[in-house]
C-alpha cells in the first residue's frame, strides 16, 4: 500500500498514523512494532492527517472524497470530507464535508480549531463545536492549496501549487503576506513552522522565513 501522510503524536512518541492511497487510516505503536487500529471509512484516497495538539486521543483525516473525519483514538479528516476519530472507537466521532477535495488538514493549539485546505484554492477554519459552516474562508490562492500550518493561535501559513505561500491572520481572514521564489512545476514536498520560522520544499528549491 502507498502511503499518502505520516503523523506522530504530539503527546505519546510511540504512536504513529499514517493515510493510504486506498483511503485507509492506520494507527501504529512504533515500540512495540504493531498495528492498533485501521479505519475503513473514506471512500477514496486519504491526503492527510493531523493529530490535536492537546489530546492524543484526536484525529483528522481529509480525503478526495470531499470529507474530513475525525476519530477518537481521536480525530481523522478526509478527502471531500473531513472525518474527526476517536482512536478508541471503531467509527468516526464526526465528518465535515467542504464539497471540494480536501488536500491538508492541521489542527490549531485547542482541539476545537480545525483548518482545511481544498482544491478549490481556498483555506477554511473550523470550529468543531460548530461545524455546519466555517468560521473563515481564506481565498487569494490561484491554484489548489496543498498545505497550511499554524504558526500561532492568530497566524496560519498556506502552501499552494501556484508557487507561493500566504499568511493569514485567523480572526480577520487578510492575508497578510505572500511568500514568492518557488518555480514550482510539480507540487511542494513539505511544510513546517515552528515559531515564527517556516519551512517548505518543492520540486526546485527550498526557502525558509
Amino acid at each position: 500500500m502507498r502511503f499518502s501522510c505520516v503523523a506522530w503524536s504530539p503527546l505519546m512518541a510511540s504512536v504513529m498514523v499514517n493515510s493510504g492511497y486506498d483511503g485507509s487510516v492506520t494507527v501504529w505503536d512504533i515500540n512495540k512494532v504493531r498495528r492498533l487500529r485501521k479505519f475503513n471509512e473514506h471512500e477514496k484516497r486519504c491526503w492527510s492527517v493531523s493529530f490535536a495538539r492537546t489530546d492524543n486521543h484526536i484525529c483528522a483525516t481529509g480525503s478526495n472524497d470531499c470529507s474530513v473525519c475525525l476519530e477518537r483514538f481521536d480525530l481523522f479528516f478526509t478527502g471531500l470530507k473531513v472525518k474527526i476519530w476517536n482512536l478508541n472507537m471503531a467509527n468516526s466521532v464526526m465528518t465535515i464535508r467542504p464539497y471540494f477535495v480536501v488536500c491538508t488538514v492541521n489542527f490549531g493549539f485547542t482541539k476545537n480549531e480545525l483548518a482545511v485546505g481544498s482544491a478549490d484554492r481556498s483555506v477554511y477554519l473550523y470550529d468543531l463545536r460548530q461545524p455546519l459552516r466555517p468560521l473563515n474562508v481564506f481565498a487569494g490562492h490561484r491554484q489548489a492549496v496543498s498545505y497550511v500550518r499554524y504558526l500561532n493561535p492568530e497566524e496560519i501559513v498556506s502552501a499552494s501549487t501556484d508557487n507561493n505561500l500566504r499568511l493569514w491572520n485567523t480572526r480577520s481572514a487578510e492575508c497578510t503576506r505572500v511568500f514568492y521564489g518557488h518555480r514550482n512545476t510539480k507540487n511542494f514536498v513539505g511544510l513546517s513552522s515552528c515559531g515564527d520560522h517556516i519551512l517548505t520544499g518543492a520540486c526546485l528549491k527550498i526557502c525558509s522565513k
